[in-house]
């Protein structure tokens, strides 16, 4: 009986895993295997590529930023500098598989010689007041956004910010805060490093653990004018509450706004700052740009003064590495003889 029913069932199996027509004509069977993709070695996981690329500012001097990109979201980057800047650190950025929720973070240690010359407009604008102070900094950060649509993008961060200032007039000044906040974003640009139109605005709330925080807003528009014709404008404001270290107020200068100042110069509690940029195509992988600015700092609210507000322009020349990569020839000039070279790669905003 057992050997009966043994055979039974294995008919049935066989039957069941033939092609319908074998046994049927009006039924079909298929049978599909799910394969598995092969499982990547250690070699293969964190196998990437190495850029190198130089640059230059009156602050850091000429130097060499370099990042090896692995095949996960993360990269390692350097940065090193005749004026003794240095930095290492790692970051990265994703989505999820379904892509409704994309996620940075970034971790560096650097080393920063500069020079400090006191809070304020008035301050800023005595030179003998220039001291020169050695920053060590220490910043780890992640956030994670959730795409309610293509264009928005709402979520939290959190971070750690180590700041010490070594061999400063007043004493060493340090800070070690956890910060917390949230940000959101809407983006309709082409590109994210060289747009030619849309609109990106990047709303940020930070609070620290010591009272402290801050709002920030950052507006950027892009719209084409005329043929190899591009008009960018950018907008950016950071409001401080509470007590806040003096080594993490805002401040003006360095590659991307105030081009020509010096980076740290000019520091206070608030920050309004904008730029219109007249960007042209000239010939083949050749191009320039023209731009205007102002920025405005003060310290407690309601002590904003207009005459206190900085100028800002200059010209430069753009060499095209790919369409939309390029590297940067910038001269911008400031207030009173405050003027500067930038050599960078891709655009200021």
């Amino acid at each position: 009986m057992r050997l009966v029913v043994y055979i039974f069932f294995s008919l049935a199996a066989i039957c069941l895993v033939l092609p319908g027509d074998m046994y049927a004509q009006d039924s079909t069977q298929v049978i599909t295997i799910k394969k598995r993709p092969p499982k990547k070695n250690f070699a293969e996981i964190f196998s990437g590529t190495i850029s190198v690329a130089p640059h230059y500012s009156s602050e850091m001097g000429l130097g060499i930023a370099m990042s090896y990109n692995c095949a996960k979201p993360i990269a390692i980057i350097g940065n090193i500098t005749t004026e003794g800047y240095m930095l290492l650190g790692v970051n990265g950025s994703g989505t999820t598989r379904k892509r409704k929720w994309e996620y940075n973070y970034s971790a560096f240690y650097n080393y920063t010689p500069s020079y400090f010359w006191g809070l304020g407009y008035d301050a800023a604008n005595i030179s003998g007041n220039k001291s020169r102070y050695d920053q060590k900094k220490f910043f780890i950060q992640g956030e994670a956004g959730y795409r309610f649509s293509r264009k928005f993008t709402l979520g939290p961060s959190l971070g750690y910010e180590w700041i010490k200032w070594e061999d400063f007039i007043d004493g060493n000044t340090s800070s070690d805060v956890l910060q917390y906040g949230i940000f959101a974003r809407f983006d309709t640009r082409d590109h994210s490093t060289n747009p030619s139109e849309g609109v990106h605005l990047l709303l940020r709330q930070r609070n620290w653990t010591n009272s402290s925080g801050s709002t920030s807003l950052q507006a950027n528009g892009y719209t084409p004018v005329w043929e190899g014709g591009i008009l960018a404008a950018d907008l950016y404001s950071v409001l401080t509450y509470g007590d806040m270290a003096i080594t993490m107020l805002p401040t003006i200068g360095g590659t991307e706004r105030m081009r020509g100042y010096y980076w740290g110069r000019y520091r206070n509690n608030n920050l309004i700052a904008g730029q219109f940029e007249l960007r042209q195509k000239i010939w083949e992988m050749v191009g320039g740009a023209v731009w205007g600015g102002f920025a405005n700092l003060w310290g407690d609210y309601g002590k904003f003064q207009w005459k206190n507000t900085l100028p800002n322009f200059g010209l430069g020349a753009r060499f095209y590495i790919t369409e939309r990569m390029c590297l940067r020839f910038d001269y911008g000039f400031g207030r009173k003889g405050q003027n500067g070279f930038i050599l960078s790669i891709n655009e200021a905003f």
